[in-house]
């Protein structure tokens, strides 16, 4: 065997080592070893805490089919005992909060499950990290009694909060927040607190939300099907306020919502660009799919030229810069992705712009209209695409940092047909970055964080240091499944050992710039693996919360 294949068998052998598939019953029970073991330091914890908040536990009984004994008992043996609960149903759901004595609230369903230490790992959230509007846990669900369907959650993530109520539950309430929203309403059944989270969002504009990465409960309940219509019920309400224009459906799998944002009668106008060398190929494959699919009408495509010297490229130029909508502007230096881009957004004439390779191809028509309804929204930073390779498997899905301990593309190589991982490859979502090869953004805000960094990042890592930059402002990065594009990966440049030296600096460059995102990105996680794309549960299983 010969020294490369050696390597590669060595290689791979300790990849299935590191990277192996985890299932969710053996991870469950190192989880729960780990939990017995750690009890009695939480039992100490509790007894050192400062604030000890008491916690009212609402458990709701469907007209009486549910048994809530299942649910009290865990409650029992919470090993934080300052609790009191109450039973209700849709008869007197209304009146409870006036029976209520404690600061914080849980809404339980009837057979429902509460980890041990969850009520004692909230307080000591609370403790920690202070004052939050709202707190919720991981979860998995209850199915003749095994315990199967972990929902490993990323933080507060508002997108993919209004496709799909992916919290679902533990959350836990102020008291005084729910009464001054009246309290929880009668007839959302597994709604009720979807329907109140939204109901507070509102009342309050912008809600402090908290997540402990552990899965604290298990449900013993499903959606049923008619459920679908009082999420949609309630999503429509909050949205008269968030985005009254905005128009809302069911979703293609059930218990998800689609939101469709409007755009001014008068389009704002967008720039295109595109860095390019030679490949007219792939160059005007990409330009005519984007004049032919495209359904919006104001934009401008700017080819960022770097040096192209072949015939076909330059008779290519020649005959697209006749159209109305293409300008070709020649840029000959070195090759600097960052530059390139930087001279492009200079020279846009849009309010608007979209970064695009050359190498992509428009399968959606509504792709710009779907990212810049999202991109103009004043909350919203950067707006990235759902990128599919050529055998229509996905290629980016968002960007997760931390992944191989740099940054990688969310759910890569996952057949476009699979919702993935609690559904989001198909429905949008917040992450930390998305790609270059097509994002769309408001120029003042590229602008407002300097661009993309030409000295430091030349080649690689670029467009994740210019989203997070964006992020650090406030702004969210949003992916949308929507907008859709084929995406014929680093086609236009072959492998160059230069390059590959350089990437490898910017990649050390950018793991000390972000070290806190690579450590833990909020929008992935924590128990989820760093040595695969499609989120499956990772080998280490910590309890991430402490005093």
């Amino acid at each position: 065997m010969s020294p490369k294949k050696s390597y590669h068998r060595i290689s791979y052998a300790r990849y299935l080592r590191i990277c192996a598939d985890e299932n969710y019953s053996d991870w469950l029970a190192i989880y729960e070893r780990l939990l017995h073991e750690q009890l009695p330091k939480w039992k100490n914890r509790v007894h050192r805490l400062k604030y000890k908040p008491l916690i009212s536990v609402i458990i709701y009984v469907d007209n009486g089919q549910k048994n809530p004994d299942r649910t009290i008992e865990s409650l029992k043996r919470q090993v934080y005992d300052r609790w009191e609960y109450f039973l209700v149903n849709d008869e007197n759901l209304d009146q409870v909060l006036a029976k209520t004595s404690g600061e914080y609230l849980c809404f339980l369903f009837a057979g429902d499950v509460l980890s041990e230490i969850a009520l004692a790992c909230i307080v000591s959230f609370l403790n920690k990290n202070g004052d939050f509007d709202v707190i919720y846990t991981d979860s998995d669900s209850i199915d003749e009694e095994k315990r199967c369907s972990p929902r490993l959650k990323p933080d507060f993530s508002p997108e993919y909060y209004l496709s799909h109520d992916y919290i679902q539950n533990l959350v836990v309430f102020k008291i005084d927040d729910l009464e001054a929203i009246g309290g929880f309403e009668r007839g959302y059944g597994h709604y009720t607190i979807y329907r109140a989270f939204l109901k507070l969002w509102k009342h309050k504009g912008k809600l402090k939300v908290g997540h402990i990465p552990i899965v604290l409960y298990s449900k013993g309940w499903e959606y049923e099907e008619e459920e679908w219509e009082r999420g949609l019920l309630a999503l429509k309400e909050f949205l008269s306020w968030y985005a009254p224009d905005a128009k809302v459906e069911k979703g293609q799998i059930p218990h998800t919502f689609r939101v469709r944002y409007p755009l001014p009668l008068e389009e704002p106008p967008v720039s295109i660009v595109i860095p390019t060398r030679d490949r007219v190929d792939l160059l005007s494959r990409c330009v005519s799919s984007i004049l032919e699919k495209t359904d919006y009408q104001a934009y401008e495509i700017l080819i960022v030229d770097n040096g192209s010297r072949k015939r076909g490229t330059l008779e290519f130029f020649k005959s697209i810069s006749r159209k109305e909508k293409v300008r070709v502007l020649k840029y000959d230096i070195p090759f600097n992705f960052s530059k390139l881009i930087n001279f492009g957004v200079k020279h846009s004439r849009g309010e608007i712009v979209c970064l695009l390779n050359n190498d992509t191809e428009v399968i959606s028509p509504i792709w710009l209209k779907e990212m810049v309804s999202r991109a103009i929204r004043k909350e919203i930073g950067v707006v990235g695409a759902r990128l599919l390779y050529s055998d229509h498997r996905v290629q980016h899905a968002g960007v997760v940092v931390g992944l191989w301990r740099g940054a990688d593309h969310a759910f890569k190589r996952l057949p476009a047909d699979d919702p993935g991982y609690m559904y989001r490859a198909i429905l949008p979502g917040n992450y930390l970055a998305v790609t270059a090869a097509c994002m769309v953004f408001r120029k003042e805000i590229f602008w407002e964080v300097g661009g993309f960094d030409e000295k430091n990042l030349a080649i690689s890592f670029n467009d994740l240091d210019f989203c997070l930059k964006v992020y650090e402002k406030g702004y969210r990065i949003v992916y949308t499944p929507y907008a859709e594009l084929y995406h014929y990966e680093s086609r236009s440049r072959g492998y160059n050992s230069n390059r590959n030296r350089q990437a490898q600096k910017e990649l050390a460059y950018i793991r000390k710039k972000w070290k806190k995102y690579i450590e833990r990105d909020p929008y992935y996680n924590p128990n989820l693996t760093i040595y695969r794309e499609d989120f499956r549960l990772g080998k280490k299983i910590r309890l991430h919360c402490e005093v």
